[in-house]
């Protein structure tokens, strides 16, 4: 049996309609748990297999994820897939998904795989077939697929084998890295994360928008606050990839320069990377 976890926050209930539309009907049991601030129970989408969560405050994806997991795993739900508000699975990739996990576990102790994210914009993959997050390729039964350090949360399919051997999302985190770091324990545990790269979603990063010619996915300064924060948080930790940690310490340094530069409201950017410098060089995650 397969369940999904779909963590909301404001949603657009039209593309929802869709979104739990397109899942609904390719998993056994679908729980949406709501951080936003009122009850949505009335725009949310029914159906027969679907149930809803409101929190009535938002206390992170990784606490929502946390307890959708729990109840599937109290459901008896084999795998686990997360999902987020504002993608759509295309027909039979839970399926799929959900296949390519059982072949690849005749061999190997599978934590975790997922599709090839796609940029919403540029069309490019997120991951290129020479990329450092890749650790090697791997041909099996006629499919290719990447070993990687970590996938990203949205269609992610974990056994529930993997949930109870590694825990749940770290809650402290609150948002940023959360999926990473998830991975990044499953594999300390002696477990793998694949990507399938012929299955693929659209992903988005943020907001897009060009300044200045250049083309930049631009974060709320409360998000920056936890990309921040967390990030330097997680670099003094020992099962972080130093090449995570140097991609994303060079992105930081952009984004210190960019953000009161390029992007209004600027005094908020400046006080959410103040507050993220002070917090993730003075507290322990």
């Amino acid at each position: 049996m397969t369940g999904s976890v779909i963590v909301l926050y404001n949603p657009d209930f039209g593309l929802l309609q869709r979104v739990v539309e397109a899942l609904a009907e390719q998993v056994d049991l679908l729980y949406m748990v709501d951080n936003s601030p009122t009850n949505n129970y009335r725009n949310i989408p029914h159906q027969s297999n679907v149930r809803y969560i409101p929190l009535y405050s938002n206390r992170g994806i990784a606490a929502a994820q946390n307890i959708g997991i729990r109840h599937l795993l109290r459901r008896g739900c084999q795998y686990v897939l997360l999902a987020d508000q504002d993608s759509i699975a295309s027909p039979r990739l839970i399926a799929e998904l959900c296949r390519r996990h059982r072949i690849l576990s005749r061999i190997y102790d599978v934590a975790a795989i997922g599709p090839m994210p796609i940029n919403r914009h540029s069309r490019e993959p997120y991951i290129g077939k020479k990329d450092e997050r890749i650790l090697r390729r791997i041909e099996q039964e006629g499919y290719t697929f990447y070993e990687a350090h970590s996938i990203i949360a949205s269609f992610s399919l974990i056994s529930a084998a993997a949930l109870r051997r590694t825990g749940g999302m770290n809650e402290k985190l609150f948002i940023d890295f959360v999926d990473q770091e998830w991975c990044w324990r499953a594999r300390a545990c002696g477990q793998r994360i694949f990507v399938a790269p012929d299955l693929s979603m659209e992903h988005e990063q943020g907001r897009y928008r060009r300044t200045l010619g250049i083309g930049l996915n631009i974060s709320t300064p409360a998000r920056l606050y936890f990309q921040i924060r967390n990030l330097l948080w997680l670099s003094r930790r020992g099962n972080a990839p130093q090449s995570w940690k140097r991609r994303n310490l060079r992105k930081l340094c952009y984004k210190i320069v960019g953000y009161p530069l390029l992007v209004s409201p600027r005094m908020a950017y400046i006080k959410s990377i103040v507050r993220g410098l002070r917090d993730g060089l003075t507290q322990q995650v």
